[in-house]
């Protein structure tokens, strides 16, 4: 079956799981049918023919049921895996260039991603989600650098907003948590979202560990590449 008829079901099944699920109790039952829906459909990429994975087999609504839209507000604590390292270092032979890094390179981290997971607010404990509750789409131990970020300031929304939501089960994980996906509104900031987080005083991010093993974690949010 290709979409639209596909779709059409896949939003059916989504209304009656977010329905039948209360917050932090997502209905197991309800979001595996969801999963298997979407995992086996596939549609033709009119651009070259090919047969591709519909929505990247990824779990539809960004992962979340019962979302609201919500402001970052001062105290509110977040935490994060990043599953990409893009920061790269000046070809020797030619410095305009950039290179992959190598073992033993010591590197200021380039923080980049639009989820988080929320670990309180103002006035109340900082306590981390489990991961599993997360619903990520890859093991804990394959994620290369793990971060903790505050909101120092009030965000305005018309910067960045958040989507507060619930996680949808997925990836073979119980899901259950919740998700913060950060909507970011000023396109001066592309691809240097949370620079200007930082350099504006909004957030503070903290550098905790590299699950992988690749890296080192060194003082002031650089790292040292291990392997």
């Amino acid at each position: 079956m290709q979409p639209p008829e596909v779709i059409e079901q896949i939003y059916g099944l989504f209304n009656a799981a977010s329905a039948a699920s209360a917050p932090g109790k997502p209905s197991a039952p309800h979001w595996k049918a969801v999963e298997d829906l979407v995992c086996s459909s596939y549609y033709v990429d009119p651009a070259d023919g090919q047969s591709k994975p519909l929505n990247g087999h990824w779990p539809p609504a960004n992962g979340g049921y019962q979302r609201q839209m919500v402001q970052l507000k001062k105290g509110d604590t977040f935490d994060r895996y990043q599953g990409v390292v893009v920061d790269k270092k000046p070809d020797p032979a030619d410095p305009t260039n950039k290179v992959p890094l190598e073992a033993g390179d010591e590197f200021d981290v380039t923080f980049v991603g639009t989820f988080m997971s929320p670990m309180g607010k103002a006035g109340t404990p900082s306590v981390p989600q489990s991961f599993e509750s997360r619903a990520l789409d890859r093991a804990e131990d394959k994620y290369p650098l793990a971060y903790t970020a505050e909101v120092l300031n009030d965000i305005p929304v018309d910067l960045v907003e958040g989507e507060l939501a619930e996680v949808i089960p997925w990836y073979g994980q119980p899901g259950g948590g919740t998700q913060m996906r950060l909507l970011f509104k000023d396109d001066t900031w592309r691809y240097q979202e949370w620079k200007q987080m930082q350099d504006q005083r909004f957030i503070k991010v903290d550098l905790k560990s590299s699950p992988s093993g690749e890296y080192k974690v060194l003082p002031n949010n650089r790292a040292k590449k291990l392997k």
